[in-house]
């Protein structure tokens, strides 16, 4: 209780969790992207998403 007053809360918002995806998730999933990109050159692993698909 603030002055009598009732206060939520904390709670994530919708733009909380859009932030968070767009400064977390997003440079993440380039990096580990780029990262398996650079093993599949460079060794001939393929073990990125993109290799489910390849035939």
């Amino acid at each position: 209780m603030v002055l009598g007053h009732d206060i939520p809360k904390p709670r994530l918002t919708l733009a909380g969790l859009a932030l968070s995806i767009a400064y977390i998730g997003i440079p993440v999933a380039i990096v580990g992207n780029l990262i398996d990109f650079g093993l599949q050159l460079a060794f001939g692993w393929c073990i990125g998403v993109w290799c489910l698909f390849k035939s």
